[in-house]
C-alpha cells in the first residue's frame, strides 16, 4: 500500500514540474501557402492592400483560373504572377504582426 502511495505522489510531482510553454499560440506554424502561414494569410487578407488583392486579383469561386496567388518570404508579402512568384509582384506588403504587450514587473 504503502508504494502505490510513494508512486501516486511521485508521479503527481513529476507532473506538476512539467515545463510549461511561454509562447501563448504554440510554436510557429509550417507554411501551407506559397511560404504563408495560416495566420500570416488572415492578417493579410484582413490588410487594406490584402482586401484590394483579394478583391481584384484572386477569384472568389473555385472553377476560375487566377493568374495570381499570394506569396510570403522573410516577413514580407506579395499578390503575384505565380508563375514568376515574388518577382512579378502587383501588390506587396509587410505581413502584419501583433506583439504581445508585456506585463509590467512585479515588485516584493
Amino acid at each position: 500500500m504503502r508504494r502505490i502511495v510513494l508512486l501516486m505522489m511521485i508521479s503527481l510531482f513529476l507532473a506538476q514540474s512539467a515545463p510549461v510553454s511561454t509562447q501563448p499560440f504554440g510554436p510557429p506554424q509550417p507554411p501551407i501557402l506559397n511560404g504563408c502561414s495560416e495566420n500570416a494569410l488572415f492578417a493579410i487578407l484582413n490588410s487594406d492592400r490584402g482586401r484590394y488583392c483579394l478583391d481584384t486579383m484572386l477569384p472568389r469561386q473555385a472553377n476560375i483560373a487566377s493568374d495570381y496567388s499570394v506569396f510570403c518570404s522573410a516577413g514580407r508579402w506579395g499578390c503575384c504572377i505565380k508563375s514568376v512568384g515574388l518577382g512579378g509582384c502587383k501588390v506587396e506588403g509587410v505581413i502584419p504582426t501583433y506583439r504581445r504587450p508585456k506585463p509590467p514587473a512585479m515588485r516584493d
